[in-house]
Formats: C-alpha cells, structure tokens, sequence
C-alpha cells in the first residue's frame, strides 16, 4: 500500500469516527432525562437599614403556636435578613411565674413547611441551644438567630410549651417577639 492510500484511509476512519460520535450525542439527548428547576417564588426583600419589630404571641397562658393578631399570619418574613434578635419572656402580671416556658423557634423556605432551628444563641452564652427554657421567675431573655447571613429563610415562627411547677398545671405567661434588621 503506498502512503497516499494510508492516508486517505486514515481520514476517512477520522471522519468516520466523528459522525458516529456526533450520531451517539444526538441519539443519547433524546433518550437522558434532563432536570430543569425552577423558581417556585421569589419575595421582595426590605430594604437595606431597615428594621422590623414583630410579636409571635403575648401573655399567653397556654401551650401555643404563633398566631400574630396584627396581620394574621403568626410568622415574621425574614427573607433578606442581616440579623434577627428574639425576645422571650417568662413571668407575667396577670398569673403567677412558677412554671416553665420552653421557647422552640421554627424556620420556613415558603411558610408553609416549617423545620425546627437548633441555632439559637442567648446573649448571655456562646452555646447554640436547641430550645431556650426560661422557669420559676418573670425574666427576659434575648436570643439571635445564629447562622442568619449563612443560612437563607423565608420566615420563622415561635412556639411555646409550658410546664407547671413540679410538672404540674399551667403557670404563668410567656411571651415571644422578635427584631429583624435588613
């Protein structure tokens, strides 16, 4: 074989080899599922320097979920937050402090699944708390939201469940609010 063979032989193996390759990724596109995604909502975030104070519940004298009075939907929108404080009490002037409030605060990607949040900080302590207890006496106390400027949330909400002194009955008020600044 001279060498002008050889080499045409060689180019036709080459062109050969690219339709064939170029057949193969035609044919595998229509048969590899492909996922798209898609933006399911997009919220409006506050403007920067802006600050929002908002009350879960108040003076409750029960086991309770948020349920906001002002505008009914029983959890601040946080989307776009630099720093979230929460205000817990124990205590209250109506009834007596003897029991406990145990504080659990829950975030929302769409305010309708709600998971709860471990990373909640006292500002009395560097510890990421689970639940924040406050039981025996009328106290404040102020919490943040830890990882808020790391993890991303549409929304969170306050529960509270209340234990009697000795485990017994239902002492007290408890009241849960919160500051975002934007």
């Amino acid at each position: 074989m001279n060498m002008a063979f050889k080499l045409k032989m060689f180019g036709a193996l080459i062109l050969a080899s690219i339709f064939i390759a170029a057949g193969m990724q035609i044919m595998f596109s229509y048969y590899i599922p492909v996922a798209h995604g898609a933006v399911t909502f997009t919220v409006p975030t506050k403007p920067a320097g802006t600050y929002q104070n908002y009350t879960f519940f108040s003076a409750t004298t029960t086991n309770a979920t948020s349920t906001n009075t002002t505008d009914g939907s029983g959890y601040m929108v946080i989307a776009g937050a630099k720093k979230i404080e929460l205000y817990l009490s124990h205590g209250g002037a109506a009834t007596s402090s003897t029991g406990t409030s145990t504080f659990n605060i829950q975030v929302s990607p769409d305010a309708s699944t709600w998971y709860d949040y471990f990373k909640v900080v006292t500002s009395t302590s560097t510890a990421i708390q689970q639940f924040l207890s406050i039981g025996g006496a009328t106290s404040t106390t102020v919490a943040n939201l830890s990882t808020i400027g790391t993890d991303v949330f549409y929304a969170i909400r306050c529960i509270v469940t209340e234990t009697g002194a000795g485990g017994s009955g239902v002492q007290g008020e408890h009241t849960c609010a919160g500051s975002a600044e934007y």
